[in-house]
Order: C-alpha cells, then sequence, then structure tokens
C-alpha cells in the first residue's frame, strides 16, 4: 500500500506502529494518569505470588473473567431492603 508521499507502507510497518502507540499509551498511563510507584508493585506482586502458591489462598487478578469465572466465588448479589 502506498503512502500519500509515495513511500512503501506495509502491514509489518502497521503492527510495529501500533505496538509502539499502545506501549506509549501505557507509559504515559502510568506515569501521568495513574502513577505508578514500580518497586512497590514488584514487591506486591511476589507478596501475592507467595500467598498463590499456599494451598488455602487463590489470588484473582481484577481483569482476569475467566479465573473468576473458573473459581469457587459466588457471584455477588446486592441485599434486598426490605424496609
Amino acid at each position: 500500500m502506498k503512502s500519500p508521499r509515495g513511500t512503501l507502507f506495509t502491514q509489518c510497518d502497521s503492527d510495529m506502529l501500533r505496538k509502539f502507540l499502545l506501549l506509549l499509551a501505557a507509559l504515559v498511563y502510568s506515569t501521568f494518569i495513574v502513577p505508578e510507584h514500580t518497586q512497590r508493585q514488584a514487591e506486591l506482586r511476589l507478596w501475592l505470588e507467595s500467598l498463590d502458591r499456599r494451598e488455602a489462598f487463590e489470588v484473582l487478578v481484577a481483569h482476569d473473567i475467566v479465573a473468576w469465572e473458573n473459581s469457587e466465588i459466588p457471584i455477588w448479589q446486592p441485599a434486598v431492603n426490605n424496609q
């Protein structure tokens, strides 16, 4: 596919650009919108990993819908107001 300037723009270039933009968006998000403390995050991940290895614990990631569906945690039901 030719760009308006006449240079060849391949699917590979498009994929690399997409990956770069996603990486840039993640960097902007984690730096400016929701600043993350990467060292503390690494410590917490190690702690959660150690809990997950224990028999009595199952660590679930909030955005892992499949893991939640496969867990034995019951679906939350809102309380009924009988008043």
